[in-house]
């Protein structure tokens, strides 16, 4: 059955998560929030194929009780042009397979729900529609065996309440400020809380909140907040690893972004420090499960899987690279991991030799398995796809 997990080489939209069913070699990672008119689109990865889904969903009521329901309609799986534009290639299926596919899919679509949540409402709170063969075909989680769970009644209300509390206290929070002060507030809120597609109504208008400033005047502005408050990360860096003082810090910030007060200055520093001390304890999470499940592989396995992190997403991560050494030696020789290491770049090199073809994916992963006997399946997919990723 289908999960929530990590996914360190998700994007932006996607927040690093996916939803994932292992026995079935099924993924389904949100690509990005705005195909058409506010609509979705998935990537739907099942063993070898891969399979563009584009959605858009809309509020409803159930017939018969009136309970308040999301629809989620599927309006193209496989190739699309919402996929051609996001760059997404579609493997070309059976029929029998994509009738799978699109039931694969809709049990996917209803986990995720709107953001990851689908498993917290009640059975039959999502709704997936499909039209197939010029049937109508509605799926909700007992469809595919799902309990679900039980939201409070007036969840939707509270969420709105609450939604409309924090726009409310940012806007609260720019009155009485210095015009760069509160714009730089404004900036801030916007970039928090309404910088996916899914949270876009929680966004605020600074032309309607400052309706006495030229356009010109307020798009400087705009831009200066925008990128002191992009730059938070690295002054938090800085504050955390570098050793430089917070003065330091406040200075610089002037310099690269000026004409705001020392408390703006002040609270994008504690901003970034926080977030950054965030991101580390998430990654940190993830680095004890991958280590934990390297440990308990077999040698080309767990050696694998922690140098493909070390190239391929190391250098994004705040913690760094995984010392193999040091977390294998206790398992393994030094001679036996120096090997195993070797064995498992020129996998990675391998695959990274190829790019994405349909109608040669089985023979690609059957030549690496065969030029480099030992990996399991998983490590010559993942090779591989690393090697797609580079040569689109």
């Amino acid at each position: 059955m289908f999960t929530v997990e990590a996914y360190p080489d998700g994007n932006i939209y996607g927040g690093r998560r996916c939803i994932v069913d292992h026995d079935r070699q099924a993924r389904l990672e949100l690509v990005n929030g705005s195909a058409q008119s506010g609509g979705d689109l998935f990537l739907l990865t099942w063993q070898d194929r891969s399979i563009p889904v584009v959605t858009f969903s809309q509020d409803a009521a159930d017939r018969d009780s009136g309970e308040h329901q999301i629809h989620v309609h599927i309006r193209a799986l496989g190739e699309s042009r919402y996929a051609k534009n996001s760059h997404v290639k579609a493997t070309t299926l059976s029929d029998a397979d994509r009738f799978l596919a699109r039931r694969l899919a809709a049990e996917a679509l209803l986990v995720f729900g709107s953001w990851f949540d689908g498993l917290t409402f009640q059975d039959a709170h999502y709704v997936v529609k499909d039209s197939v063969d010029g049937d109508d075909l509605s799926y909700t989680l007992s469809s595919f065996g799902y309990s679900g769970a039980s939201r409070p009644p007036n969840y939707h209300s509270r969420l709105e309440w609450t939604e409309q509390s924090i726009c409310r206290q940012a806007v609260e929070e720019a009155w009485g400020l210095d015009v760069p002060d509160a714009v730089f507030v404004i900036v801030l809120h916007n970039r928090r809380r309404a910088l996916l597609a899914h949270n876009k109504h929680m966004k605020l208008s600074l032309p309607e909140l400052f309706p006495t400033l030229e356009v010109a005047e307020l798009e400087d502005l705009e831009t200066r907040a925008d990128r002191l408050a992009s730059e938070a990360s690295r002054y938090g860096h800085a504050h955390l690893d570098d050793a430089e003082s917070i003065e330091s810090i406040l200075t610089r910030m002037e310099v690269d972004a000026p004409g705001f007060s020392r408390d703006t200055y002040r609270r994008t520093l504690a901003y970034g420090t926080l977030m950054i001390m965030g991101n580390r304890d998430v990654e940190r999470q993830y680095r004890e499960k991958l280590i934990q499940t390297a440990r308990s592989e077999s040698l080309l396995d767990g050696v694998f899987a922690l140098l493909y992190f070390n190239r391929r997403h190391s250098k994004s991560q705040f913690l760094g690279a995984i010392p193999i050494h040091d977390t294998l030696g206790r398992v393994h020789s030094r001679e036996e991991l120096d090997d195993a290491m070797a064995r498992a770049g020129k996998l990675i090199q391998d695959g990274g030799r190829y790019a994405w073809t349909p109608e040669e994916t089985d023979q690609q992963v059957e030549r690496l398995t065969a030029d480099h006997p030992g990996f399991s399946v998983r490590c010559v997919h993942d090779a591989l796809d690393w090697g797609y990723q580079q040569n689109r």
